[in-house]
């Protein structure tokens, strides 16, 4: 009930959700992949990247193919992920393991508040 698949002979099985892939179903509310044929498995998660699932809240990785697991981080660098909330790492490339910390040489991690 209340429900319309965007392809023609198909079912929407949630109510309030619609595919963004003709020919896929929607199986979680409130939530779209932004690539088609893909879905989205947590509310209000978009994936970056077309293909690619968002597993965790308010969470974006700045590399299009990661995933961002601690709320409100973003890491400086593509292609990782941020571990500890509030940090960022001041070398492309590695990650900040403590909270406010940065460290002042590329190439070294910070390891102490």
């Amino acid at each position: 009930p209340g429900n319309e698949s965007n392809d023609p002979g198909k079912e929407c099985h949630n109510p309030g959700n619609e595919s963004n892939d003709p020919g896929k179903e929607c199986h979680n509310p409130g939530n779209e992949s932004n690539d088609p044929g893909k879905e989205c498995h947590n509310p209000g998660n978009e994936s970056n990247d077309p293909g690619k699932e968002c597993h965790n809240p308010g969470n974006e990785s700045n590399d299009p193919g990661k995933e961002c697991h601690n709320p409100g981080n973003e890491n400086n660098d593509p292609g990782k992920e941020c571990h500890n909330p509030g940090n960022k790492d001041n070398d492309l490339g590695n990650e900040c393991h403590n909270q406010g910390n940065e460290s002042n040489d590329p190439g070294k991690e910070c390891h102490n508040p």
